[in-house]
Order: structure tokens, then sequence, then C-alpha cells
């Protein structure tokens, strides 16, 4: 027989413990959402930081490879007493401070007329002869916050950062470059008594670059370019120490 009071006990969840478990259930999602949402942008925020240090880097890579190269000459030997025929020579402008050894442009030459197998040993048609676009230069412009190459000098005893023929190395949208300074080390003969003598050339540069992209990240690099080609400064340089103070 049919138990009427045993079925009447058999009750299923009353309103509130669904009400409950529907919150309990929001609140799971809630946090997981959350988790995925974090996850996202720590993932994105670290795609914009390696986007950012490459784009800061390339710049730095391009101002050290153009650098490398200062007073290469294809022919060999320069002669000095034709400026059409002297590669090795540099120029420091722009300094940050009176005496600081520290400039904010840096103007140089180089043979573009290499041969094309390294076997061969007759010259490039023109080689030794310094063309303008074999003046190249490297400018920081604060208001601009971008960093510039000399890719089209209007002569060649262009000498410092002035005049046309600059091409920016860097989107401001990409990465903005607040600080950037070229700082030069001498080297020179030395006489007898082991003092310096002759001219100054520069045996190094140290690229120092601060950049900061879009969501205010900020990042600095350093690099110490080799000069082995040795380029001279003026004959009215100056030096104090290790800092070339006058190089223009």
């Amino acid at each position: 027989m049919l138990n009427v009071h045993a079925l009447s006990r058999q009750r299923g969840l009353s309103l509130i413990e669904i009400m409950i478990s529907i919150v309990v259930g929001m609140f799971l999602l809630i946090a997981a959402a959350s988790l995925g949402i974090n996850a996202f942008n720590g993932a994105r925020d670290s795609v914009r930081a390696v986007g950012f240090h490459g784009n800061l880097q390339d710049v730095v890579t391009i101002m050290g490879r153009e650098l490398r190269r200062a007073g290469f000459n294809a022919a060999g030997e320069d002669d000095t007493g034709n400026d059409a025929k002297y590669f090795r020579q540099i120029w420091f402008s722009q300094t940050t401070a009176a005496n600081s050894g520290i400039y904010r442009c840096v103007v140089f030459r180089y043979d573009r007329n290499v041969p094309t197998s390294i076997a061969s040993a007759v010259p490039v048609a023109g080689a030794g002869t310094v063309a303008t676009n074999e003046v190249t230069g490297l400018r920081f412009d604060a208001t601009a916050q971008q960093a510039y190459l000399l890719t089209g000098a209007t002569a060649i005893n262009t000498t410092n950062c002035t005049g046309t023929g600059w091409e920016p190395l860097n989107l401001t949208s990409n990465v903005a470059i607040t600080s950037l300074t070229f700082t030069p080390k001498p080297i020179q003969a030395l006489d007898a008594g082991g003092n310096p003598t002759g001219a100054i050339m520069v045996e190094s540069v140290t690229i120092d670059i601060t950049g900061t992209d879009a969501s205010g990240n900020t990042r600095t690099l350093s690099e110490t370019v080799q000069l082995r080609n040795l380029p001279a400064c003026p004959v009215s340089a100056t030096r104090a120490g290790t800092k070339i103070t006058k190089c223009d």
C-alpha cells in the first residue's frame, strides 16, 4: 500500500537554496573570468614590452652599424692634405654641458665603394674619393623625441647637425626617445716623454639612449662601439684626460 506520509517528506531544493547556489556560481564565474582577463593583460603587456625593447634596440643597432664604419677608405690610405680624399675625420657637437665630453650629434665619413668580392684587389670606381652620400651622422632632437640619421648631405664639408638630409630612426608612436648622447673616447700617439701628442683620434663611442612607449614604460640602453679606423678630430680639438672636450 502507498505510504502517503513517506511521499510528503521527499522534498526538492527550497527557493533560498537555489538562490544561494546561483550566487555562489556567479562568484565562481566572476573569479574565473578575472583570472582569464589578468592572464590576457599580462600576456599583452609582455608582448608590448618585447616590442618596445625591440624598437629601441633597432635604433641602437643602426647607429652602431654606421659608427663602426667611420673612417673606412676602400682605396687604402687617406690623403690628409685633400679633404675630398680624407675619410678618417669625425666631428662632435651639441655638447650636453661645457667640457662634459658628451654630445648629441656626431658626423663622420666612410667609403661606400667596396668590392663585391673580398678577394678582389681592384678598387671600385669612386673608391677613395668622398661623395656627399658618404658623409653621414647621428643626432638627437629632444623636441621631436627622435633620433636622426644623415643620409643626404648637401656637401662633403658637412661637419655639424644643421641642414637637411636627415631621416628619423624611430616612430614616436612605437617609442619616443627622451635622451640620446654620444661619448667619444680619445686615443693619441705618445712622445718620447710618454705625453699625448698629435691628432686626437676616437677609439670608441658610447651610445646612451632612453625611450618611452605609449604606456609610459621607460627603458635605457647603452652600447660602446669600437671605431677600428680611428677617425681623427679636427686639429683644434681638445681633451681633458679621457674626455674629448672639443671636436668640431
